[in-house]
């Protein structure tokens, strides 16, 4: 019994250890939660370029309805002109029509860029620009379904 008295006390030493374990922790599923962030929002954006041009290709062009199917899914904005999914801004969103006399080389492009990516990192605590999404397809059957 003496001999277990002489020993160096150890109150404490859990709170060190766990507080070396949990900051490391932390930053590992916060890395995750952003790195999750950029690939949902990475997805949902190529889809709603995807989903515009579309859209695009097989309607009559009208870039103001190109747009707006990208932003609310419909080619008539909701009454009050309110922000599209995930803050999206009819400014954020590009259509252009190339070539438009030209049967084979007639194309539409719609991009959404400038848009702001916010993480939950403390590393990371600015909004960075992602690289435009930009969707080309050539124009087929412009205004079949009209």
């Amino acid at each position: 019994m003496p001999r277990f008295r002489s020993l160096p006390s150890r109150r404490g030493n859990a709170l060190v250890e766990g507080a070396l374990v949990l900051m490391p922790l932390l930053l590992v599923i916060v890395g995750i939660l952003d790195f999750g962030q950029l690939l949902f929002l990475h997805q949902t954006f190529t889809e709603r370029a995807r989903a515009g041009i579309r859209w695009a290709v097989t309607n009559n062009y009208d870039a103001q309805q190109i747009r707006n199917f990208v932003l609310y899914n419909s080619p008539t904005a909701p009454g009050g002109d309110p922000p599209g999914l995930f803050g999206l801004t009819a400014s954020e969103i590009t259509v252009t029509r190339y070539d438009s006399g030209d049967q084979v080389k007639d194309r539409i492009e719609v991009s959404i860029h400038d848009l702001p990516m916010r993480f939950y990192s403390p590393l990371l605590n600015k909004a960075l620009a992602h690289r435009p999404f930009r969707v080309v397809r050539r124009v087929e059957a412009l205004g079949a379904t009209d």
